[in-house]
């Protein structure tokens, strides 16, 4: 039986790890896609959600009555995904395990460790009527929080857009990604996070620039049903809004009022 040289053996060694050099950005960006159209599909599945909600509420996206309670608790009979209201605490993974991953980004991680509940991955494109209150948001629905603590009126009714209302549904945001490592609580069933601003998605965005494979850029799915991977600046449409050091939406991708 022939034996390899010492050198013979090096060689191999190297054409190895030559191999292996080459392939493995390829294998990390194949999964960095896997996992944004795992996200995607998650949109998919909750535009669905957001669609039947609407067919039984005169049209009208989920719409956060109180502190307590988040859209994404709205959404219980039709989302597929059981679990039981828990009154705004959140819920928790030693409860679900892994049953509630329809709100998970995979480039996020699915329980927070401080407290053992379950991350939300998505938030809503948060609005309030600005025919009512002077610094109304042009997003599509009002937080539980705001609801509570209006600035002028107290309190407010519940507050959200019905999709006919939409001008253009293809350009207007309902569902953005949030980057749940970027401080504070997105806890599924609890109303931190659960609407955000444009202001407050953008500086998501920019803490995490590389969760997915395009750099600035996150899921969003938008009042049509359709969702669609995009940059921030992109969002901006045509309004030459600076998407980057945003404080007003109007005109943006963000806008679902004009």
């Amino acid at each position: 039986m022939k034996k390899f040289t010492l050198i013979e053996l090096l060689v191999v060694i190297a054409i190895i790890g030559i191999l292996a050099s080459l392939l493995l950005p390829s294998l990390g960006k194949a999964r960095g896609k896997s996992k944004a159209v795992v996200c995607l599909n998650n949109l998919k599945s909750l535009n669905y959600a957001f669609f039947l909600y609407a067919d039984d509420n005169e049209g009208h996206v989920p719409a956060s009555p109180n502190v307590n309670t988040p859209w994404d608790d709205l959404l219980i009979s039709y989302d597929g995904q059981n679990r039981t209201p828990d009154g705004g605490g959140g819920y928790k993974y030693e409860v679900y395990g892994n049953s509630l991953k329809l709100y998970q980004c995979p480039e996020n991680d699915y329980k927070k460790e401080s407290n053992g509940k379950i991350n939300r991955s998505y938030s809503i494109n948060a609005g309030v009527d600005k025919s009512v209150l002077w610094w109304g948001q042009p997003g599509i629905s009002m937080s539980g929080w705001w609801t509570e603590n209006a600035l002028g009126p107290s309190t407010l009714e519940p507050w959200s857009m019905k999709l006919s209302e939409i001008n253009d549904s293809a350009t207007a945001i309902m569902l953005n990604e949030l980057d749940t490592d970027f401080g504070g609580d997105f806890i599924l069933g609890y109303n931190g996070s659960a609407a955000k601003t444009s202001s407050g998605i953008s500086d998501h965005i920019q803490n995490n620039p590389t969760k997915h494979i395009k750099a600035y850029s996150q899921n969003f799915l938008f009042a049509d049903g359709h969702v669609s991977l995009m940059s921030l600046q992109s969002l901006a449409g045509d309004s030459g809004v600076d998407m980057f050091s945003i404080s007003n939406a109007n005109g943006t991708y963000f806008d679902c009022q004009d």
